[in-house]
């Protein structure tokens, strides 16, 4: 029975690592997608616009309105004694005044206790209120367009990645093939060496082409396996897991995206977060000049004794409560004064911002359609260079070229081949650049 089972597991375990050699490579948009997943920064980001709105819905409870209960209990050091002079409470017939004599009134050394409610409705706050609320929505929507910005950040560095090891890979290719070439130059060498056909000089030139070749290659495998271990990392994975991409390519002029409108950079997160923070310093100084208008407030008020016989039990009443600090020293004009150079310095920041996005925007759109053109031209020369390869081997077999043209064809092959995947790269992070410079989230 155990035998079975172990049969069983084994061949379980077997089909688990045959179906994870044969999951499809990975494409661009799911190691994005991973990333947003497990960035840390970009979570914080999305707290942060949480609580904005919490902030936000806790502003536009302040129309609404206000309850408070009060209670207070407590027992006295000794007995407390109230003296009704004689004649303060009035004249009662037939007696005369009231009382006749001065009266003393001692009440126990007891516990005694109060109980008060309060109702209160702003009545001329609601200016200043509503003021509070828009400065909290514009705070909303800057934490929005921090998020977004964020979220172009976690893309591009995930871009830059994922292009980095696919050329990475190709540069093994071409330095391998390269190490390959200069590995038959060198052995052909060693042969006419011993003939005492070639030159020394030429024989260490070749080995110095051959040990180049070899470093180069060692060195792109190593720079490999860093960019593949970031790659893991920020895709929130183990660092040395496993990774295959999915290739690249070559774009159409359907690729190319229509060019945006003149004011297509207002849409850009870092233009509408400055302005939202713009409008946000506006509203805080607005805020501060409006404390000199005086707070009046409509009121129901209950209060309760406790323990208490010579004075009412209940006492209730509404009416209104007006609340003006009138001098303060110049502490609100001083404080008025940092706010309007607050906002002065935000709408500076804000054209600033508008400025370079516009600029960013018409760079994007010329380096799109140059390293569109790139691809071309690497294509063809990819295309010439594997002929040319291919016409240099069926001239080698037919002995009609000597073997270090062969190796310089195939030489050519393998650069070519790396420019034109490093101009496939180019051209796909440059249209990400033109759509984040053209307001568009991926």
């Amino acid at each position: 029975m155990k035998l079975w089972a172990g049969l069983v597991l084994n061949l379980f375990s077997a089909a688990v690592c045959a179906a994870q050699d044969q999951l499809p490579p990975m494409t661009l948009e799911q190691a994005v997608s991973e990333a947003y997943a497990a960035n840390r920064l970009l979570k914080a980001s999305e707290l942060e616009a949480m609580k904005s709105q919490d902030l936000l819905a806790a502003a536009k409870t302040l129309h609404l309105p206000q309850f408070k209960v009060y209670g207070m209990a407590s027992r006295t050091f000794d007995p407390v004694t109230f003296t009704v002079p004689k004649g303060s409470l009035g004249v009662v017939p037939p007696l005369g005044l009231f009382p006749t004599a001065d009266m003393s009134i001692t009440a126990a050394n007891d516990i005694y206790g109060a109980v008060a409610g309060m109702v209160t409705m702003p009545v001329s706050q609601h200016y200043k209120i509503n003021m509070a609320v828009e400065a909290r929505r514009l705070q909303s929507t800057a934490s929005y367009q921090e998020l977004r910005l964020r979220r172009q950040e976690v893309r591009g560095a995930v871009e830059q990645l994922f292009y980095g090891i696919l050329q990475a890979q190709s540069g093994i290719e071409a330095a391998s093939l390269m190490e390959k070439a200069a590995h038959d130059a060198l052995a052909d060498m060693e042969n006419y060496r011993s003939e005492k056909a070639a030159l020394e000089s030429d024989y260490y030139r070749v080995k110095a082409r051959f040990l180049r070749a070899k470093y180069d290659r060692g060195r792109a495998e190593d720079a490999l396996a860093d960019l593949k271990r970031k790659l893991n990392n920020a895709l929130g994975r183990s660092l040395e897991s496993p990774l295959e991409l999915a290739p690249l390519f070559e774009p159409t002029e359907k690729d190319i995206p229509p060019e945006a409108g003149q004011y297509a950079s207002g849409a850009r997160p870092d233009v509408l977060r400055a302005a939202a923070r713009a409008g946000q310093a506006g509203y805080d100084a607005k805020i501060k000049k409006a404390e000199y208008i005086p707070d009046l407030n409509l009121t129901v008020n209950y209060l309760r004794f406790i323990n208490t016989s010579y004075i009412p039990q209940n006492i209730s009443g509404a009416g209104l409560m007006l609340s003006w600090d009138i001098f303060d020293w110049g502490r609100r004009g001083h404080e008025l004064d940092e706010r309007n150079r607050t906002a002065q310095q935000a709408q500076k920041l804000l054209l600033e911002e508008e400025r370079k996005a516009e600029i960013d925007l018409r760079a994007g759109r010329a380096a799109l359609l140059e390293t569109f053109e790139l691809v071309g031209v690497a294509s063809a020369e990819r295309q010439a260079a594997a002929e040319a390869r291919r016409v240099a081997e069926d001239k080698f077999a037919e002995h009609a070229i000597l073997p270090k043209e062969l190796y310089a064809a195939r030489a050519a092959a393998a650069e070519s081949e790396l420019n034109y995947r490093k101009a496939l790269a180019d051209f796909y992070e440059a249209r990400t650049r033109y759509l984040h410079a053209s307001g568009e989230d991926l």
